[in-house]
């Protein structure tokens, strides 16, 4: 049998968060070593722990070593600066014309195929 469906909400005994931040903070790592290994690519896994009365926010990131947490995100942002796909409304609506366009042309051929085959026929 699987679990039971979990309501996504704030848990609101603290020890009770601290213990399922810690176990899923565990999970979120692995996977991410995981994901590096199998795949071969670069990951990162950068955590703002919780936040409680006498402590101050704990940062925590994965790869524990920072400077391959820099590389990472230094590559990240240049290489995603160039790869972001910019379009107003004009492109949008473009495409969109084009689309439209297309599929008329398509209608326009399939009914002139069936107009000159009932031709055939009525003739």
């Amino acid at each position: 049998m699987g679990r039971g469906k979990l309501t996504m909400e704030l848990i609101c005994n603290e020890r009770s968060r601290m213990i399922t931040y810690h176990k899923r903070k565990k999970g979120l790592t692995k996977k991410a070593r995981e994901f590096q290994i199998l795949c071969g690519v670069d990951a990162c896994v950068i955590i703002l722990g919780p936040k409680q009365n006498n402590h101050p926010v704990d940062v925590e990131t994965w790869p524990t070593d920072l400077v391959e947490v820099r590389r990472i995100i230094n590559r990240f942002r240049s290489e995603g600066a160039d790869r972001k796909k910019t379009q107003d409304l004009s492109y949008f609506f473009e495409a969109r014309k084009k689309k439209v366009d297309d599929e008329i042309a398509k209608l326009r051929k399939s009914l002139h195929g069936k107009q000159s085959s009932l031709r055939g026929i009525i003739v």
